[in-house]
Parts: C-alpha cells; sequence; structure tokens
C-alpha cells in the first residue's frame, strides 16, 4: 500500500522492520524481494559481541582491557632468602608490588599505591617485644611496573632496635615476626592496616637460634 501510495522510504523502512522481526520467516523472505525491487538492502544488526571478537582478532586483546576490581589491581609479596638465621647473621626482605591488571602501574601520590612502607616486628620465644617502625619508608615515585610484573623494594631488616636486640642476647632463642604495611593508615580503634583496607597486610616469620656460649666458642670470637 505505501509502494502504491508513493511512500517509498517509508516501505521500505515497513520492508526492513518485518524481516528484523522474524529474519526466518517466509514474510521475511518475501519482504526482502520486495525490498530489493524498490533498490533497498537489509542488513542484519551486529551484536556487540561479534564486534568484539573482530576488533581482537584484527587488533589483539589489549584493545579492550579486562576489567580488574579495584581492591585486586595490586599485591604484596614479602619474600625473604631462608627462615632460620643464626646469631650476628645478616639478612634482609624484598618486598613486590604486583600489578594484576591489565594496565601500566605507577607509584604515586594520586595512584593505587602512593609508595609508603612500614614493617613492624614482633619478637616471642625466650624474649617478647614489639617493634613498631622498625622499616618505614617512602619508595621513589615514578616505579613502573607492566602488567603482570613487580615492583621489586629490597629492605634491611636487621636494623635500629631489633639489632640490638639480637646482638646483646645471643642465648635467646627468637621467633620474629614481621608485618608489612602499604600506605600505612591508623583506624579509629587505632589499629595499623593498609591505605586499601580490603588488601590485608602481609607477614613473615623467621627465627633466630640461641647459641651456648661454651668456652671454645668465647675463645674462637
Amino acid at each position: 500500500i505505501q509502494i502504491a501510495e508513493g511512500k517509498k522510504d517509508l516501505a521500505i523502512d515497513t520492508l526492513k522492520s518485518v524481516i528484523a522481526k522474524d529474519p526466518g520467516s517466509l514474510a521475511a523472505e518475501r519482504a526482502k524481494d520486495i525490498l530489493a525491487e524498490q533498490g533497498g538492502q537489509y542488513v542484519p544488526p551486529i551484536g556487540p559481541d561479534i564486534v568484539r571478537n573482530v576488533l581482537e582478532e584484527t587488533f589483539g586483546p589489549r584493545l579492550v582491557p579486562v576489567f580488574t576490581p579495584l581492591e585486586e589491581m595490586i599485591s604484596a609479596q614479602f619474600n625473604i632468602r631462608g627462615t632460620k638465621f643464626a646469631y650476628g647473621s645478616e639478612f634482609g626482605a624484598v618486598v613486590a608490588i604486583v600489578n594484576n591488571s591489565s594496565e601500566p602501574f605507577v607509584v604515586s601520590d594520586d595512584g593505587l599505591f602512593k609508595g609508603d612502607i612500614r614493617i613492624d616486628a614482633e619478637i616471642s620465644g625466650d624474649l617478647e617485644m614489639k617493634i613498631p617502625e622498625l622499616v618505614s619508608m617512602r619508595t621513589r615515585p615514578g616505579y613502573l611496573a607492566e602488567p603482570g610484573r613487580s615492583i621489586l623494594i629490597p629492605v634491611r631488616l636487621v636494623i635500629g632496635q631489633l639489632r640490638r636486640t639480637l646482638l646483646t642476647y645471643p642465648q635467646a632463642s627468637l621467633d620474629i615476626e614481621f608485618t608489612l604495611y602499604l600506605d600505612p593508615v591508623t583506624t579509629q580503634d587505632g589499629q595499623i592496616t593498609n591505605r586499601l583496607t580490603k588488601m590485608a597486610p602481609t607477614k613473615l616469620l623467621v627465627t633466630r637460634p640461641g647459641i651456648e656460649l661454651t668456652g671454645k666458642y668465647l675463645r674462637n670470637r
């Protein structure tokens, strides 16, 4: 009817609508024929999944970054070579800030990690002692980690009050638990935690066996 009345554009829109409702029906096939007679062409809509697949095949998966929740974008690892250290040993650790997202990560005041590191120590065993802020340092801004890579930060642990305690009590058998905080903040109840509160502080335990102060040992010293 619309064609007979000279309403060609309106007729083409109507035919396309008929086809879109049920592309595999006989009515749709007839509508396609009429549409072709009027110089029109039906182009089926392309779903977003198809578009994404084509783009990823052409440009690679980096075109569409994988979404990572904020609290999962970075994680911390606290590593030390060994867990038992004799009297007089010097040891340190490596703090690794791991980029779990699909985008580069940069240490900055406006980023997920500002660069502040705090390590507390708690001694138990033959002695009991808490050493808050054994390590308190700020990483240089601008460090960058590509997706899946890490920023590595070496830290010395046998320093300050911990060093004095270990050297003063050679016969004491001690367990030392280190707790790592990233961008530490104080909660309302006075507890220290990470600025990204869903990322728990990282702990590391080492032991220092006591020694027997025999005459032979003292002569060798």
